[in-house]
Formats: structure tokens, C-alpha cells, sequence
């Protein structure tokens, strides 16, 4: 059923999905007992993502960064398997995702 204003809205409008918020922080550090997490997953834009990092496993990785305090963003919602969604940081948190990203990077190329 359709209500008043949606007979107003242009048809794209209508197709936008919901933005679907992360957890907070503080609530996402309490679950998986770590600290100064940093969140580099935010894009306040209901279009789709520009062209982020594409990786094989995207999925093990967003697991691996999350356990290591980095919050980005998967994109399979988007029909990216591979892509993540990295946001520029603070010069200290961008060199803490670098960090983070080799380590795991390193982790799965020594698996084969």
C-alpha cells in the first residue's frame, strides 16, 4: 500500500533502501573485548559506494580487521562480495588500518 507522499516521490527515490546503521562502538568493543577501536566504515549517502578495497575473501578479512579494532564496512549488501568499504581516517587511525591490514593480509597468504 502506498501512501500520500510516495505519489509525490520520483521513482528512484522510492527504490533507495534504508540506510542500515553499525553498532556502536562502545557496544562492538564491550562484545569483542577489545579497546580503542577505530570505526573507518561510515558513508553517510544512500548511493552506492565508490570503487574501496576489493579482496578475494572480503568477508574473513572485515572478520579479522573487526577483531583487530578496525571497524570497515562489507559491501555484500550491495552485491560486492569482494569490496569492503574503507573511509579515511585520522592520520593515526589510517596507519593503524594499514597495520591491521598488512598483519591480516599476511595471515592469509601464509595459509596458501
Amino acid at each position: 500500500m502506498s501512501t500520500a507522499w510516495e505519489s509525490l516521490a520520483n521513482e528512484p527515490i522510492l527504490d533507495i533502501r534504508p540506510y542500515q546503521p553499525g553498532k556502536p562502538v562502545e557496544e562492538l568493543e564491550r562484545e569483542l573485548g577489545i579497546a580503542r577501536a577505530v570505526k573507518l566504515a561510515s558513508n553517510e549517502s544512500p548511493f552506492p559506494p565508490s570503487d574501496m578495497v576489493e579482496l578475494p575473501n572480503s568477508a574473513l578479512v572485515y572478520e579479522k580487521l573487526l577483531k583487530l579494532g578496525v571497524i570497515v564496512r562489507p559491501l555484500a549488501s550491495f552485491g560486492l562480495e569482494r569490496a569492503l568499504r574503507i573511509t579515511v581516517g585520522t592520520a593515526e587511525e589510517n596507519a593503524r588500518l594499514v597495520e591491521s591490514l598488512r598483519t591480516v593480509l599476511a595471515q592469509e597468504d601464509a595459509r596458501g
